[in-house]
């Protein structure tokens, strides 16, 4: 399946697209996993390509089971210098809708953590946790 979701660029960001992880992503996923300002937020621990290919069949099966869709983020104009970000969007967890992990201001990530977003849309709302 291929997916690619687009966004216009803002006045205080430019423009992005979503992908799905690909195999030519590991040594970018390797390399920001060295980064100690980012280290301290995740819950992996990739120190090898190798690690980084198991990680990003682990978001293969998240897709083909429909319970968590992961993207890599570039900025708009192609893959030019590989990823520069990761959100993930899981389904399947609540039968109400599905959230999504989102920076609260880029520039500032990771020292604020981030955002859990939920919808619900039986009610048509949304929350930001």
């Amino acid at each position: 399946m291929t997916v690619v979701l687009s966004v216009e660029p803002a006045a205080s960001a430019p423009a992005l697209r979503l992908r799905p992880w690909r195999g030519e992503d590991a040594a970018a996923l390797v390399a920001a996993h060295r980064d100690p300002l980012l280290r301290r937020w995740l819950t992996t621990s990739l120190v090898s390509e190798a690690d980084a290919r198991r990680w990003i069949d682990d978001q293969d099966e998240g897709w083909a089971a429909g319970v968590r869709f992961s993207f890599a983020i570039l900025e708009r104009g192609g893959d030019v210098g590989g990823p520069v970000g990761h959100i993930a969007v899981k389904g399947g967890v609540d039968p109400t809708g599905a959230s999504a992990e989102v920076p609260p201001d880029p520039p500032a990530f990771p020292d604020k953590g981030h955002l859990h977003v939920r919808a619900n849309a039986a009610a048509g709302s949304m929350s930001v946790e």
